[in-house]
Order: C-alpha cells, then sequence, then structure tokens
C-alpha cells in the first residue's frame, strides 16, 4: 500500500470515529415509573406494578385487590423493538414520539390513540389517556408492595340489603343478601318484577369501599360498579344501559318462611349428569308438576329460581335443571372449531334431558306422569 493511499485510510478511519451517533432515548430515564401505585379514583380504583424485567423491558400489571386476592384487569409494557420504546398493551402498539425525565408521549396514529404518562413534583404520576371518541385521566400514587397488599383484608359485607335498579327514570326493586361462604364474600340477588329469586352473583369482590359484582343473564354478563357508605350501596353498571343503583341495609329483615322444601337432585340421562333442583310444596296431597326448560344460549338452573318460586308457591312442584352445553360435552373438534358460547349440542340431548326430568318426576310417588308439563319463557324453544 503507498504512503498517500495509507494516508487516506488513516484520515477515513479518524473521521468516522469521530462522529457522534445519534442518541436516542433509553428505559432508564422512565425508572420513575417502577414500583407499586394506587389510581386515587373513588369509582374505579386500581393498582399497577411496575417491575424492570431486562435494561431494555419494564412489564406492567394492573389488578384490582379482592378479598385479600388480586385480579389482573390488564397486562402492558414498555420495551426497545427494532430501536424504538413501545408500549403496548391489548396487542396494540404505541411508540414513544417524546420524552424527557419527567414525562413520556406514546401514539398510535393509525388508531387515533396517545398516552402521556407526567410525574408531578409531589411524587404522583399522572396517565392521560386518549382514544378516538374518549379521554380518561387517572392520578397515581405511591404505595404499599404488592405482599404487604394482600396482607389487607376488608371486613365482609354482610346482611340483607333492598333498593332499586333506576334506568330512564324508571326503578326495578331489587335485594342482595351479601355473606361469607366457605371463605369467600358471596351474594344473592332477587328482583321480583323479572322472577329472579337468590340468583347467586359471580365474582363479588369487595374491595373497601369498591365493590364489583356480575350478574349473568343467559350468553351475557352485567356488571355492578358500587361504592359502599355505611349502610348504604350506590353504583352504576357497565355497558350498553347507563343504569344507576342503591342499595340500603335492612336492619329489621327476617327471611321468609317458605311454604314449600327444596331438594337438590341429579339428573341422570345415559353418561351424562344434570345438577336439578326440586321445588316440593308442603302439601299432603298428589300436585301438579312443571319442568323449566332452558332456551338458546347457556343457563343453569339458578336462572329459573324466581320461576320455581312462583310456581311452587301457588301449588305447583318444579324442577329446574342445568342445561348441557359444549363447554363440558365430549365433542372435542366442535370445542376447539367453534365459540363455546353458540347453542351447539344436539337437539336429541335436549329433548332425552326433559324426557328424563319428566320420567324422574313420574317415579315420585306423589306425582303422576299426566299432571306433568313443561314451561318456558324463551319462544326458541
Amino acid at each position: 500500500m503507498s504512503k498517500d493511499r495509507f494516508l487516506v485510510f488513516i484520515c477515513i478511519f479518524l473521521m468516522l470515529s469521530c462522529h457522534t451517533p445519534e442518541q436516542r432515548p433509553v428505559l432508564k430515564q422512565m425508572e420513575w415509573l417502577l414500583g407499586t401505585w394506587k389510581s386515587d379514583s373513588p369509582e374505579e380504583p386500581f393498582y399497577e406494578n411496575w417491575t424492570k424485567v431486562s435494561e431494555s423491558t419494564y412489564v406492567n400489571i394492573n389488578f384490582s385487590v379482592c378479598n385479600g386476592d388480586t385480579i389482573v384487569n390488564e397486562r402492558a409494557k414498555i420495551e426497545m423493538l427494532n430501536q424504538e420504546i413501545i408500549y403496548s398493551g391489548n396487542n396494540i402498539l404505541r411508540p414513544l414520539i417524546s420524552m424527557t425525565d419527567s414525562v413520556c408521549v406514546f401514539e398510535n396514529t393509525d388508531r387515533r390513540e396517545k398516552f402521556v404518562f407526567s410525574l408531578n413534583r409531589d411524587g404522583h404520576w399522572i396517565a392521560q389517556l386518549s382514544y378516538a371518541d374518549s379521554q380518561k385521566e387517572y392520578n397515581l400514587s405511591r404505595t404499599k408492595s404488592l405482599p404487604d397488599l394482600l396482607k389487607e383484608k376488608s371486613i365482609p359485607l354482610d346482611g340483607h340489603f333492598e333498593g332499586y335498579c333506576a334506568l330512564n327514570a324508571q326503578k326495578l326493586m331489587m335485594s342482595i343478601d351479601f355473606k361469607m361462604q366457605d371463605g369467600k364474600q358471596v351474594a344473592f340477588v332477587s328482583i321480583p318484577q323479572n322472577l329472579i329469586y337468590n340468583d347467586l352473583l359471580k365474582d363479588v369482590c369487595y374491595n373497601a369501599p369498591k365493590l364489583i359484582f356480575k350478574k349473568e343473564e343467559g350468553d351475557q354478563q352485567i356488571v355492578f360498579m358500587g361504592i359502599v357508605k355505611g349502610d348504604t350501596i350506590e353504583g352504576r353498571l357497565t355497558g350498553e344501559l347507563p343504569a344507576t343503583f342503591r342499595l340500603i341495609k335492612s336492619k329489621s329483615y327476617q327471611v321468609p318462611v317458605k311454604s314449600y322444601a327444596i331438594e337438590n337432585i341429579e339428573l341422570q340421562n345415559g353418561a351424562k349428569k344434570l345438577p336439578a333442583t326440586l321445588f316440593l310444596p308442603k302439601m299432603n296431597h298428589p300436585t301438579p308438576a312443571i319442568v323449566m326448560i332452558a332456551g338458546s344460549g347457556k343457563h343453569t338452573k339458578e336462572e329459573f329460581y324466581g320461576w320455581a318460586d312462583l310456581l311452587t308457591s301457588h301449588g305447583i312442584a318444579t324442577l329446574i335443571y342445568d342445561k348441557r352445553d359444549i363447554s363440558d360435552h365430549a365433542y372435542p373438534k366442535l370445542k376447539l372449531t367453534l365459540n363455546s358460547g353458540n347453542d351447539i349440542v344436539l337437539l336429541q340431548d335436549l329433548v332425552d334431558d326433559a324426557s328424563t326430568a319428566v320420567q324422574y318426576l313420574a317415579s315420585r310417588i306423589r306425582y303422576r306422569l299426566y299432571d306433568c308439563g313443561f314451561c318456558t319463557h324463551d319462544k326458541t324453544v
């Protein structure tokens, strides 16, 4: 190599060595996010736990505390992907567009979504979430670690609460009984106008003062979100219905004496066993009997307690049972290819289940086959 060529090579090397690489944002500027935080919203309290998995990944778990346990609401993470910092949650990517030591901004322009996280001087931080058609803002403050949070347990709710659910100036009277059962907070709702009686509510979560419970309506689910203040519970329903509810604890309530007895049994149709309940009038003579038949969709016998209470109170024995569905049926290929919420069980199986129920009633000495009938509130049956 000639001396001139060698000098040119050295000059190029020195020029490249002196070039300052582009400064890219690093996750270290977001370390203030790490830790456990609690939202200050009284109507929608939640916790966030940000942890550092690696130098390029922070992971967040958004959760609620329920009866001394956690319920995960959402998972998200901030990570370096292809030299970009990305906030991802619910399978949606939101790239970082700007960042300082106290503010970071993520935006997905295609979805018109923008998230701004900003740290205040007092140690709180604010999450401003902008969507295409709505905006939300949450103020979060640092709180106890997750193990310490789980040590705190709310005093369980207990007693009979009466009130209403209101929609468009119309009130639907309702009552809820709260109690502890097998170490868990449970609740049973009664709505006389809708023939709902002592229906078990799902996922009752009480983390004072926040109370959440769910009501199954076939394949649909209604979520009640309320705040407990002394002997009063007030809140709203989530979803399309802008309904509210209000309940007050009754101090003089006494469990009514029923004119019937209840037997929990099991119907056997071939290899299939169906949980069932028989409501029996307290009479010394034979009575007519009704079998409640579920309509399309998923249904459990508890949905028919109101009907059974009404009929049996008028001297008609009533048999209710769980409807079979794909979730526990031996159709592995269908279960893999179809939505389990669909009504895809064989019609003949449903007919045989109803026939089994009638045969059971006929086997009881007090009932004769010609006195047995069917009842349903679904026009598709």
